[in-house]
């Protein structure tokens, strides 16, 4: 009886030993969020797209294509006039009129560790970022 008391207590502290090691080392493997994203701002931060500033440009633009119809390329003219065309067919009003500007999206930085699939954070940055800057900011982040 005395020795199956000792065996269970035995077992019992391997497995709280082996459990508090298994924490210890999923906790200081995986470096904490807030340290990753303050660093992947840092980072980012001189090339992060500016959402305020292009929606004033693109609300500054506005009224000019609305009125000129001669800012938008042979895509856009189409895209726009076969929106239109579907919009009268289905009854629905077209007011405000349709305007738009393709343009390229912005790029994205995503922070995750190399070595197996988990996602930190991200940042949207610039659509006019060059291949050189894309480059350093990887490797630094």
């Amino acid at each position: 009886m005395w020795n199956l008391r000792r065996l269970a207590i035995v077992v019992f502290l391997g497995i709280t030993v082996a459990l508090v090691g298994v924490i210890l080392l999923l906790t200081l493997s995986i470096p904490h969020e807030q340290d990753v994203r303050q660093q992947l701002q840092q980072i980012a931060k001189p090339h992060a797209f500016d959402f305020v500033s292009w929606e004033l440009y693109a609300l500054s633009c506005l009224p000019k294509e609305m009125l000129c119809k001669g800012g938008e390329s042979g895509r856009e003219a189409k895209l726009c006039s076969q929106i239109r065309t579907v919009l009268v067919d289905k009854s629905i009003p077209t007011f405000p009129p349709i305007t738009f500007r393709l343009e390229k999206p912005p790029h994205l930085l995503v922070a995750s560790p190399r070595d197996r699939i988990l996602y930190f954070d991200r940042r949207v940055l610039r659509q006019e970022l060059s291949v050189e800057e894309m480059e350093t900011l990887e490797a630094s982040s």
